[in-house]
């Protein structure tokens, strides 16, 4: 077992190391990486359209800027009405029919619920879901791995009341897609 002294520069070393595997993040964002996405030809960069609905009165949808200075929006979730439904139809598939890895800006701040998040793939309009705990992080987290995504979503109806949900305001930060 290392000495107590030695296990900070281990860990620092492990760190980098880690970073070290994921494309455009750097040693010094290895903890949590809150660096605009920049677009590449294998890295795209998918920015949000927010649909409100009318059953709904009043302001659903507040911009902010999170605790890193980065612009976002949030609302409250919803119970089992649906407010304000967050997609990101950007088609990948177009693009590419490789896997590729999505990235996730969860925003530092106004960013507490659990958010149900749908996207669909060629060639059927086949439909997945993945559970993405936004409390339990901050900045580009890595949601799920797929081929051939041509449109994501979220909605804030997901079955609790009293928490925000968070998203980054436009491509920058919203999703980031590496194929």
């Amino acid at each position: 077992m290392p000495s107590k002294r030695l296990l900070p520069t281990a860990l620092a070393a492990a760190a980098f190391a880690v970073a070290a595997l994921i494309p455009g993040m750097s040693s010094a964002s290895a903890a949590v990486d809150h660096d605009p996405c920049v677009a590449s030809p294998n890295h795209y960069c998918v920015g949000p359209r927010v649909t409100t609905g009318n059953q709904c009165p009043g302001d659903q949808s507040f911009a902010a800027t999170d605790g890193y200075g980065v612009p976002m929006h949030w609302t409250y979730s919803g119970g089992n009405t649906s407010c304000v439904r967050v997609d990101y139809s950007y088609d990948v598939s177009a693009r590419t029919t490789k896997r590729c890895q999505f990235w996730f800006y969860v925003p530092a701040g106004h960013a507490t619920a659990p958010v149900y998040i749908g996207y669909w793939i060629r060639p059927w309009s086949t439909k997945f879901s993945v559970k993405l705990d936004e409390n339990a992080h901050e900045g580009w987290t890595h949601v799920f791995d797929a081929a051939q995504v041509y449109d994501i979503q979220f909605q804030d109806n997901n079955g609790t009341t009293a928490h925000a949900i968070g998203w980054g305001d436009g491509s920058r930060y919203g999703w980031s897609v590496w194929c």
